[in-house]
């Protein structure tokens, strides 16, 4: 049974947000004037839009604009997809556009200034008072806004739009997780949790960055030396600019599997997965792709930028997650299939004869892993994969040049899901790589490269 009908006085992106939120293939003719629009949706997301003259999104920001007109809500699907942006995003942006006068389209220009706008929100006076003085440390140029609740983040946001947000996990009034959610639908933004760390919020932590926060920063105890939180403030500050929030699809919430992995089974294969700033979220949509059959096959070894204390988390988390049993890499540890092996980028580690070793060579975290990716294309070579995920350091060039050159497969991350692109397309320049992947269709990767 349908039903047909108007709908008068209603605003265009309720009624977007109400097609998206349906979930089914939809096509929206739009008509204002002598313009015709048609937005095409699917799956709850937007995936195609066109005018006269335009498609994709800045067909979508030129309707956005369009004063007034009518429009019909259908049934259709597109053999096009053209948007690749979350609806929500497109939203705010379209939404920016028309505040600003822009809504005949444009680009979607990132604020480049080298001062920011940085919101802190935590409930402890201390803690705001200690992350202010890290702050105008890095650079007194910093503007610095405060909150001591979510609400009040939320009213800031509002009416500030700050570039980065610091962002306390437990608060009165509205918890971290929650803020996150609404920043991150009414005005996207990077955001850092700040936070205490322990085995019992290791859920927690890791729902933090599925919903979209960048990186995780340890709040040390009331004595506690503040010099870490400022070496990695002083790292995402300096390339605030660069990150295209918009860009990231947030990930579900994996299920818990129903066995794990057989120990001690001889590793046919080794995929390594290299990753930066949104890495951890990209890791999370990996981790729930992969097939029983190929954790029974497979040994995973994971270099990601994060603060080591984060390492024993991580581990927490694929364990729970996923059929592979998670491990800090030892020395002397045979690499076994079924099997993910974490750690930071300060990476000591070389493979040789399947087992982890102490490296011995000189050199800094980033050259240390490209001897490792070395010495793991050497044991493979064929049988190695590696994934390039958002903001892995190009630095490590060298070490995927040779293992290339011994037979491993590369492959990295499309810069237009990236949380930090521009690594990756740096990277990609190389001309080293097989293509593009999809974290959430990784399963299709497997089967590519190790066929059952």
């Amino acid at each position: 049974m349908g039903f047909d009908g108007e709908i008068k006085g209603i605003n265009l992106p309720d009624v977007i947000q109400m097609a998206c939120l349906e979930g089914t293939d939809r096509v929206m003719v739009i008509r204002s004037d002598h313009e015709l629009g048609k937005i095409y949706f699917s799956k709850g997301e937007i995936v195609h839009a066109e005018t006269t003259k335009k498609r994709g999104v800045d067909a979508f920001f030129e309707m956005m604009g369009w004063p007034s007109g009518v429009f019909e809500l259908l049934q259709g699907k597109s053999d096009q997809r053209t948007i690749d942006m979350p609806w929500n995003f497109l939203l705010i942006e379209g939404q920016r556009q028309v505040d600003e006068g822009k809504g005949e389209g444009g680009s979607m220009v990132e604020a480049q200034s080298s001062a920011l706008k940085i919101l802190l929100v935590d409930d402890s006076r201390v803690a705001l008072n200690a992350l202010k003085r890290v702050i105008h440390k890095i650079s007194p140029e910093h503007s610095i806004l405060e909150a001591r609740n979510g609400k009040e983040a939320l009213d800031e946001i509002r009416h500030e739009r700050p570039d980065f947000v610091c962002l306390d996990a437990s608060m009165p009034v509205m918890d971290g997780d929650v803020t996150l959610m609404h920043i991150m639908v009414r005005s996207p933004a990077p955001v850092a949790l700040v936070s205490g760390l322990d085995r019992s919020k290791a859920e927690e932590i890791m729902d933090f960055f599925r919903l979209g926060a960048v990186d995780f920063l340890k709040k040390p105890g009331p004595d506690g030396d503040w010099g870490e939180i400022e070496s990695r403030l002083r790292r995402l500050l300096a390339v605030v600019p660069e990150l295209k929030v918009h860009q990231v699809r947030r990930a579900r919430r994996p299920r818990i599997p129903c066995a794990k992995s057989t120990l001690g089974v001889e590793a046919q294969a080794v995929v390594v997965i290299l990753g930066g700033l949104g890495g951890i979220l990209e890791l999370q949509k990996i981790i729930g792709a992969i097939p029983a059959h190929h954790i029974e096959k497979i040994a995973f070894v994971v270099v990601q930028d994060m603060a080591k204390a984060l390492i024993e988390t991580l581990c927490t988390y694929v364990d729970r997650h996923s059929g592979l049993r998670s491990r800090v890499p030892s020395n002397g540890q045979r690499v076994c299939a079924g099997e993910m092996y974490i750690s930071n980028w300060e990476f000591p580690w070389e493979l040789t004869e399947g087992r982890f070793r102490k490296g011995l060579g000189a050199g800094d975290g980033i050259e240390r892993v490209s001897s490792f990716l070395v010495s793991c294309a050497r044991e493979y070579g064929t049988r190695l994969l590696t994934l390039v995920l958002t903001g892995t350091d190009p630095q490590v060039a060298d070490g995927l040049e040779e293992l290339v050159s011994l037979g491993g497969h590369l492959l990295i991350q499309a810069p237009k899901t990236c949380l930090h692109p521009n690594p990756v397309i740096a990277i990609e320049a190389l001309d080293l790589d097989e293509g593009h992947f999809d974290a959430e269709g990784f399963q299709q990767v497997l089967e590519r490269f190790f066929p059952t």
